[in-house]
């Protein structure tokens, strides 16, 4: 069911406090790109950038880890494992011969909290492997440190967490959670990305929505209570959320003023407030994790009226503890915000001069062979034809974002840690003509990746710049053909 929309102020905040967050994220030049704030059980606030659409499903990198993190809570809640179980009990035809005293100690909790042995990430050796055997090459990595004792953040470890309920189910992780956990919220369409031998990925590959996302963080929220219903145990969600070692929990990170939750990489971020019975699921290209932070903390949670805690309580408390949290509505200053979260935005649109140009360039490129560029008045198309054969056209809108989907197209280009190299991709894309300059500003709908393009036809130059704030400008040197 979706969320019961509410003002600010029924549930006891004021609607200037998040019309002040909307304006420090742009004061600061955040590329926020959305996001939904809830409380006392009502949604208060959202809003979403073009080109997204509140229902695009997009890769929220290391958010995935929190949904791996709960399979491995619905397993234990089930009697299917232990914390305490080994690693090489579980895959004992996957481990060399020669195991090392510290391999032999990993455990389940090892991998939930980060702290399974080896000095840094081991997602990149395993994606390396030959036989496309990552649970092996996992296994087959040195483990210089105690498990238990060094914390070293690492996607590779929930691969393993979902190999492990691949191994106990004969499901994949997904199909395993689809009936205890997204339909009972009722999320659909998600999608996660499976190595060479189909076990999901575990540390990052899901694409959710805004919506899904602010989801799991509700759920937890609540004490693992969703609609009346106990989905999974509180126990497990008192003990994943809780301190282990370096802010970490089990797949969840801890946080100030006892907030927790969930973070994925270019600043994707759920921050479940349990003093305030409030959640912020917010989507960004963006890496400043500490400025988003401090913009929620110093406008939206300081300006929450009274203090709680829900996940530590029995729900049935809730109403009668946010009785009086009731503000009186302030219809101006709500619909001030109403129209900042109406007109939200963040990557430019382009718009304003255009024409007619037709062309074609040679790149100087690894990737591309050429790009033929045929603009008509306000619609545009930049026809690529890659070094692998695949040829394929961005369509782009002068004062509109054109959408756009390939179902083959070169996404390690876009997306970090792509598994596959060539797999199905969306964008919008707009453009203007300024002089001899193009300027194609492109935002993926399925990622939170955008670039920005400035093709000089003087100079013979394209100036390429990643929207994640920070992103230094390549250049890349082309021939022109007319």
């Amino acid at each position: 069911m979706p969320f019961e929309f509410a003002s600010p102020e029924s549930v006891g905040i004021p609607s200037s406090s998040i019309t002040a967050f909307i304006d420090r994220l742009k004061t600061e030049k955040r590329n926020v790109h959305g996001f939904m704030l809830y409380r006392h059980g009502k949604l208060i606030s959202k809003c979403i950038a073009q080109p997204y659409r509140f229902e695009d499903k997009r890769h929220v990198y290391s958010i995935s880890k929190t949904f791996t993190g709960t399979a491995i809570g619905f397993a234990r809640d089930e009697g299917l494992l232990t914390l305490g179980d080994r690693l090489i009990d579980i895959f004992s035809g996957s481990a060399a011969e020669n195991i090392s005293p510290n391999l032999a100690r990993m455990t389940v909790h090892d991998l939930l909290s980060m702290t399974c042995g080896h000095s840094d990430g081991a997602e990149e050796d395993m994606m390396r492997a030959s036989d496309g055997d990552w649970v092996r090459a996992f296994l087959a990595r040195e483990v210089p440190h105690i498990p238990g004792t060094y914390f070293a953040y690492n996607s590779g470890g929930s691969y393993m967490l979902s190999a492990i309920i691949t191994k106990l189910t004969g499901l994949s992780m997904f199909d395993y959670l689809k009936p205890r956990l997204f339909e009972p919220l009722g999320i659909s369409g998600v999608t996660w990305d499976t190595c060479p031998k189909g076990i999901n990925v575990g540390g990052w590959g899901m694409h959710a929505s805004l919506e899904d996302i602010l989801k799991i963080g509700v759920l937890y929220l609540n004490g693992g209570v969703w609609e009346g219903k106990q989905i999974i145990s509180r126990d497990w969600v008192k003990l994943a959320s809780s301190y282990k070692i370096n802010e970490y929990g089990y797949h969840i990170w801890r946080k100030e003023h006892n907030c927790f939750g969930a973070e994925g990489a270019f600043g994707q971020i759920v921050i479940i407030s349990p003093d305030k019975d409030m959640v912020l699921a917010l989507i960004s290209e963006d890496n400043s994790f500490n400025f988003l932070y401090n913009a929620y903390w110093y406008t939206i949670y300081a300006a929450a009226k009274n203090n709680m805690n829900t996940y530590r309580m029995e729900s049935r408390f809730r109403d009668v503890m946010t009785a009086d949290d009731v503000l009186p509505e302030n219809l101006n200053d709500l619909a001030i915000l109403r129209r900042k979260e109406e007109s939200f935005a963040a990557m430019e649109l382009l718009c304003g001069s255009y024409g007619s140009y037709h062309g074609r360039i040679i790149p100087k490129d690894q990737r591309a062979k050429s790009v033929q560029i045929a603009i008509n008045g306000d619609i545009s198309e930049f026809t690529v034809s890659f070094r692998d054969g695949i040829v394929e056209t961005v369509r782009a809108g002068n004062g509109s974002w054109v959408r756009n989907h390939f179902e083959r197209f070169p996404k390690d280009q876009i997306e970090y840690l792509a598994v596959d190299a060539i797999s199905p991709v969306s964008l919008g894309a707009c453009f203007k003509i300024e002089g001899d300059k193009i300027y194609l500003n492109v935002q993926c709908t399925d990622s939170p990746h955008g670039f920005r393009y400035t093709i000089d036809l003087g100079e013979c130059v394209i100036q390429k710049t990643r929207e994640c704030p920070g992103s230094l400008t390549e250049k890349i040197e082309f021939q022109l053909e007319k």
